[in-house]
């Protein structure tokens, strides 16, 4: 049965969470994340950072601070009991916990996100918290949360008979198997095709374009194409009813990626890590197309990172 009223910061290990804040794009989150959850069949954890109290009557500090908890904690299981009746709209069999805190929303879900398998965000809040997201908690927590993280968009409408693709962004390196293996998993749960981008740039020509041939041209495609068919292999089997487009494109990650959603249901992407550069929130490729795509982004870290 689901908990409306749990105000602990842990859930069951290995749920799926989502964060809301009662906005139309928390909605699309928490329709997502249910969804999900169900296919994985797995829990669902509903969190709401109801954010700080604000005293305004310093002269009667105490009831003013005390008044303000309440106020907050009141609209805040407004927030979340919204969420939990969406969610159990939207897959009744799956088992949803609620977890409501007066903290910031940021903190709070990096916090929990540590007992999460993946952990859901919209795009946009509402109030003060719209200029936040999708600012620097969608994107802060996609660098740093300890799982894949979700940033979801609504749906848009199927493209063809096979509808819209899952696109997962691929260098052909074991930084890449984890954005695969999500995208796998996605496209075979939604029965959808994957479509593998690889995009070389235009770095490797310089500093002397002029004095590249199209015979290295050509070896140095063919290398790039061996290297992305051979980190694809073996998925086939574990996921037999996947159908697989592999491709290389010219230009950058970023610019292929944003470019390829306008035509998909979802981009899977990767990210390096907490190193001393990443840290400052994602690297351009995985900031670029969280900020900017037109469909849903799923943000998976690499291996050791």
């Amino acid at each position: 049965m689901p908990d409306s009223g749990v105000m602990n910061n842990s859930c069951v290990p290995g749920s799926v969470m989502v964060g809301v804040d009662g906005s139309p794009s928390s909605d699309t989150a928490v329709v997502w994340a249910a969804t999900y959850a169900l296919a994985q069949r797995r829990p669902l954890a509903i969190v709401h950072g109801a954010g700080h109290p604000v005293p305004t009557d310093f002269t009667d500090f105490t009831g003013d601070v005390a008044e303000a908890h309440q106020d907050l904690r009141m609209a805040g299981r407004h927030v979340s009991d919204h969420a939990l009746g969406l969610a159990q709209a939207t897959s009744p069999a799956v088992d949803v916990s609620v977890h409501l805190a007066l903290r910031e929303p940021r903190e709070l879900l990096l916090e929990m996100a540590k007992d999460a398998s993946v952990l859901v965000l919209g795009t946009r809040g509402r109030g003060s918290v719209a200029s936040l997201l999708l600012g620097s908690v969608s994107v802060a927590l996609a660098a740093h949360a300890p799982c894949p993280v979700v940033v979801a968009r609504s749906p848009r409408a199927s493209a063809g008979p096979d509808g819209l693709p899952v696109v997962v962004g691929a260098d052909g390196t074991a930084g890449s198997a984890g954005a695969l293996t999500l995208g796998f998993e996605l496209a075979s749960e939604q029965n959808r095709r994957l479509e593998v981008v690889h995009a070389i740039g235009d770095a490797w020509l310089f500093p002397f374009p002029g004095l590249v041939s199209s015979e290295m041209v050509n070896e140095e495609i063919n290398g790039w194409e061996l290297l992305l068919a051979e980190s694809l292999a073996g998925y086939s089997e574990k996921f037999p009813d996947v159908v697989v487009d592999s491709r290389l494109v010219r230009g950058s990650p970023a610019q292929a990626l944003v470019s390829a959603s306008g035509a998909a249901s979802v981009v899977v992407v990767g990210s390096r890590g907490r190193s001393a550069v990443t840290s400052r929130l994602l690297g351009s490729v995985s900031r670029s197309v969280v900020e900017h795509a037109q469909c849903t982004v799923a943000v998976v870290r690499g291996v050791g990172t």
